[in-house]
Parts: C-alpha cells; structure tokens; sequence
C-alpha cells in the first residue's frame, strides 16, 4: 500500500527527523512517502503529484498551520478527488509522546471512512489552537 504523506513544516512542530521517524512506523503498513524525504526529482511538484496518485492512503500530519499551507490543501483536495481513505494524525501530540506511543495512539482511531470525507473543513476546525479533529468534519 503507498502512502502519502502530507505536512508542513513551517509551524515548526515537525522536522525531518521527526518524518523520518514516522516513515519508519508506518513502513510498517506500508510503503510511504514523505517529500522532503524522497524527492529528489528534477521536477518536485510533479513528481509529488505523481506520488498522490499513486497513493492509496492519505495520511494528513494535522498542525496548527496544516491547513494555512496552499500546497498542502491543493493535495487534500486531490486526496478528496481522488477518494483517498484517510488518516489524520495529531501532531500536537508529538510535544508530549514519543513518536511511537503518538503513532499507536493516533491511527487506530483515525481512520476515516470515504463517506465522512465531504463535509467543508476549515469552518469547522479552530486554526488558532492545536488541532483535535472531530472526524464528521475531516475532508
């Protein structure tokens, strides 16, 4: 299973090390990828359009500005267009757990069926504090 991997890293709540960490885990389901990671393309955006498409799970790394990068909503958009089954991972937690014990506990619960993926989600979401998704609302 490909995974695709979506982030920011301009809140400053993630960091390659910490990518890297999550890439390790969730090689456990599968095959990720994580851009800063793994693109090392001439062409970076459309390879990483590429790897959207060839991804059959969504994985959102939820931070306060997730949702305030352009780049990352094009591809939630794509994911929603493409009907991506979703995991949306608190990284807010990565303050206070290990990345394993925020792993464990963020995707078991997680996983967001296709048919809970329509409603509109930043009017839903507070971008101001550390994001809890309530899963009804995730696109």
């Amino acid at each position: 299973m490909n995974i695709f991997v979506s982030y920011t890293l301009r809140d400053g709540l993630l960091n390659p090390g910490l990518l890297s960490g999550l890439e390790s885990l969730l090689s456990e389901m599968g095959t990720p990828y994580i851009d800063i990671l793994h693109n090392n393309s001439p062409h970076p955006q459309q390879y990483v359009m590429k790897k959207l498409n060839e991804a059959s799970l969504f994985c959102a790394c939820m931070t306060p500005g997730f949702l305030r990068s352009e780049w990352v909503r094009m591809e939630c958009a794509t994911a929603s267009q493409l009907d991506l089954p979703t995991i949306a991972l608190d990284c807010g937690a990565l303050a206070t757990n290990s990345t394993r014990k925020w792993l464990e506990f963020s995707i078991a619960p997680i996983i967001v069926p296709n048919a809970l993926q329509k409603s509109p989600v930043e009017k839903e979401i507070s971008l101001e504090t550390p994001l809890k998704l309530d899963l009804k609302y995730w696109k």
